[in-house]
């Protein structure tokens, strides 16, 4: 699943996200998840999750999920 392997490779790479919430919700976002799933999977709400990509967002210096995603997938993270 492409989650997993997302998740591995979030595990192995140097980036400015420290916290593991955040990586599990940017390999959430690159499978495809909606937030609310994304809450689901996490066992979290939906403003934790929300909380936790505006931290990422600035972190990454991005604006959206999609330049998250391209950052995590060109292996920018």
């Amino acid at each position: 699943m492409l989650f997993l392997a997302a998740l591995a490779y979030l595990s192995k790479t140097n980036y400015n996200i420290s916290s593991a919430k955040e990586k599990e919700i940017v390999a959430g976002l690159v499978d495809g998840l909606s937030y609310k799933m994304i809450a689901r999977s996490n066992e979290i709400s939906i403003e934790t999750v929300r909380f936790h990509i505006k931290n990422i967002y600035k972190k990454l210096h991005v604006n959206c999920k999609v330049e998250v995603i391209t950052k995590s997938l060109r292996g920018e993270l």
